[in-house]
């Protein structure tokens, strides 16, 4: 027996200068074997691009891989190359690991139809019925894209990226955007040609291949390796894998993961096209030709799935073409495909397959963090139609539904009560239930759809005192529910307003910007808003837009009442308010209100307010949406809204860091809580009056000539501002006590002064 060993750049060197001293000097005869194991070096002066050698004529085209602990280090095409080439030399039970994702050739490798790009290099498989390959090739997570094969000759057979696997392993890669060919070939797919006694473990191909006989996406033959001494098998295995390319086969055993499988098979699925030429016969999704003759020996076919279609001559089916001794077991398929069944296999409809069912089975109804496979279903993650094999997805648990019946979900704690929600935040099964809002680390529940809108509603008149944010704009009704007139579209919904008073505790009700559009609320008997009563709560940065909400005797488009410390500042409506009584209090922001409002504005019904005990300060209205004057509102025109005065007056003439409003002038035809949108500047005169409004910032404004008391010379009812220490305005004359009072009186009931 013949042992080869590595030998190093320098040995190598000596070895070959030895032989060509010794020939020099006559000396011939030496044995192939001596030095025939041994592999061409990388040699200075190799300029390499992605491997390969591109200087002409040269000899050892491939840059060699590095070794690591015994593992060669695949970081390139070229490295690729000349690991099959040492492999196929003899060298067979070599270890190798992708390093990064490899690109072979680019283009539209895959959808090439066989016509090869003249850029495009042939592929050469890592091992063939010479030297079969034994060693382990890790891709770690990493792809191999780009490989090209292509022959009508009879004698091209075992093809995959790995051709022959004898008692080796092949695991953790994926084959992409690949083609391989073989007319009259056998044993042609993805991963592995041929298996004889190998592993074969979490990899998947995206790539087309096209054979004769024994074609698979994963691997043409699974077959096992005799051993006399012990009289038993060292079985191939076939595990934790997927196809997602389209497998084509002219004659027989052709099957989306496996052509012919002799022994064990499992944990795998198939999602591409698996065609059977018009005479081809043993065609199955999963595999070909199930033939374990040594199932008494624990070798099985099972845990599969195959959502592809499936065409052939005959013996064709769901799952598998031929299973002999019927060894299939927990294996379905998606059964609105119009393929053929394959007996003793269940097949399952879409729903079933999204609803997580699927993914429970094939763990064989034993939920756990060592599950295979699994499927994101309501975790708050994006959904998988289908089962995974990927440990990042999440498990699946069974459990009742909210309704009734059984039901699947990714939370193992609510398996007594499963809801299947909709992307608005509602029960498909029962849409009374609302997603109910997540909680952040400060304790607020964080609201990102209508649903949670709902369920949050919910909770507040349900007794609980708790605080919400919005993350997004919130849709509840699509369509023109603004100018509906009072009628109900079908499938809109109706909004039960939230009324919140807890007289022991504040609450805050933050928009950070966002709207809430499409709320229809229509009550003859009770008030109705966004919120029906706010007491002891803030509500702040929100706009209600298209909205229809009418009351008994309070309506407003952000509360009907506002009252007992309630609090309401930087907030709009953009909606329809109306009221059933004659003498109903209707507003924009609120009907009636006791309490503080504070930079807000309102294009709708009844202007900011309808009736007012409290201070109202710097809150504008639409000119023609109300009749009666309020103190601390003003009426604005179209255009004085349309050109970004209301928006600068809502900021309290600031246009720095602090604002809370802004508008693209030319575009927003009202001011928005959104800070993607611009800020407004204003260029004024002396008296504060603008100018002309502007989204740039090189603005001006005229001198003020001051007395020697702070009043000025031209306006004697201007105020010099006092300078600002430490948050506090020193006052030091007349005209700055002045300026303070009217500045606390019309925009900030907070302000700190000293004399």
């Amino acid at each position: 027996m013949q042992t080869k060993v590595k030998l190093t750049k320098r040995v190598v060197s000596l070895a070959t200068a030895l032989v060509t001293g010794l020939s020099a000097v006559g000396v011939t005869g030496i044995p192939g074997g001596v030095f025939g194991t041994l592999s061409a070096s990388a040699e200075d002066g190799h300029n390499y691009v992605n491997g390969f050698c591109t200087d002409e004529g040269c000899a050892s085209p491939y840059e060699p891989a590095t070794e690591e602990n015994g593992t060669y280090q695949i970081a390139n095409a070229g490295n690729l190359y000349w690991f099959a080439e040492q492999v196929n030399d003899g060298n067979a039970n070599l270890n190798a690991a992708l390093t990064t994702d490899i690109v072979v050739n680019e283009g539209n490798v895959a959808g090439c139809n066989g016509t090869k790009d003249e850029s495009w290099r042939d592929w050469e498989p890592i091992g063939n019925d010479s030297s079969e390959y034994s060693g382990t090739f890790d891709g770690k997570g990493h792809t191999i894209s780009g490989l090209y094969f292509f022959s009508d000759s009879y004698e091209a057979n075992i093809v995959g990226v790995v051709g022959y696997l004898k008692t080796g392993t092949i695991q953790n890669i994926g084959l992409e955007n690949s083609y391989f060919y073989s007319s009259n070939g056998s044993y042609i797919a993805g991963i592995c040609g041929y298996n004889e006694g190998g592993t074969i473990d979490n990899c998947y191909n995206a790539g087309n291949i096209n054979g004769q006989q024994g074609v698979g996406g994963i691997c043409g033959r699974n077959n096992g390796v005799f051993k006399f001494a012990s009289f038993s098998f060292i079985a191939g295995v076939i595990k934790n894998c997927y196809n997602t390319g389209n497998i084509s086969g002219s004659h027989s055993k052709i099957g989306g993961v496996c052509g012919l499988n002799n022994f064990t098979l499992e944990n795998c699925y198939n999602t591409g096209n698996v065609t059977g030429g018009t005479s081809a016969s043993f065609v199955g999704g999963i595999v070909g030709n199930n033939y374990i003759d040594n199932r008494n020996s624990g070798y099985t076919f099972r845990n599969c799935y195959n959502t592809g279609t499936v065409t052939g001559k005959s013996s064709f089916g769901a799952v598998y073409g031929s299973d002999t001794y019927k060894d299939a077991q927990n294996c379905y398929y998606l059964s609105e495909t119009e393929v053929p069944e394959s007996d003793g296999i269940s097949g399952k409809t879409a729903d079933q397959f999204a609803s997580g069912e699927v993914t429970y089975l094939l763990n064989g109804s034993k939920p756990g963090d060592a599950n295979i496979f699994r499927q994101n279903l309501d975790n708050g993650e994006p959904t998988d139609a289908t089962p995974v094999l990927d440990s990042a997805h999440d498990v699946v648990y069974e459990g009742k539904l909210c309704t009734s019946g059984t039901g699947y979900t990714n939370d193992e704690d609510s398996t007594s009560e499963i809801h299947a929600w909709d992307e608005d935040g509602f029960c498909k099964n029962d849409d009374t239930h609302y997603q109910p809002a997540v909680k952040n680390a400060e304790n607020v529940y964080e609201i990102s759809n209508a649903g949670q809108l709902y369920w949050f509603a919910s909770e507040v008149n349900g007794g609980n005192c708790v605080n919400a944010i919005l993350t997004k704009d919130i849709v509840v009704n699509k369509g023109d529910v603004a100018g509906c007139e009072g009628t109900k579209t079908k499938g809109w919904r109706e909004w039960t307003p939230i009324s919140y008073y807890f007289d022991q505790k504040m609450g805050d009700f933050d928009g950070k910007g966002h709207t809430i559009s499409g709320l229809y609320c229509n009550d003859k008997n009770n008030d109705a808003g966004l919120f029906a009563r706010a007491g002891h709560i803030r509500i702040s940065n929100v706009g209600v837009i298209n909205s229809y909400i009418k009351g008994k005797e309070n309506a407003g488009g952000i509360t009907a009442k506002n009252d007992s410390y309630g609090s309401i500042r930087n907030c709009y409506s953009i909606c329809t308010v109306s009221g059933y009584d004659d003498n109903a209090k209707v507003g924009g922001i609120c009907g009636s209100s006791s309490y503080e409002i504070e930079n807000c504005y309102s294009v709708s019904n009844g202007g900011v307010c309808s009736a007012n005990s409290a201070t109202i300060g710097n809150c504008y209205y639409l000119s023609d949406s109300e009749t009666d004057d309020i103190d601390g509102t003003t009426a604005k025109t179209a255009e004085q809204f349309k050109n970004g005065e209301v928006c600068y007056l809502l900021n309290g003439g600031k246009s720095d860091e602090t604002i809370a409003f802004y508008q693209t002038i030319g575009e927003d035809d009202y001011p928005v809580l959104d800070s993607t949108r611009k800020t407004v500047y204003a260029d004024t005169d002396c008296d504060g009056s603008a100018l002309n409004y502007t989204n740039g910032s090189d603005v001006s404004q005229s001198d003020h000539d001051w007395d020697d008391n702070g009043f000025c010379k031209n306006y004697p009812t201007h105020y010099q501002k006092p300078e600002e220490v430490n948050g506090v305005y020193q006052i030091a004359n007349a005209g700055q006590l002045y300026w303070f009072a009217a500045y606390v009186n019309t925009y900030d009931y907070f302000l700190l002064g000293t004399l």
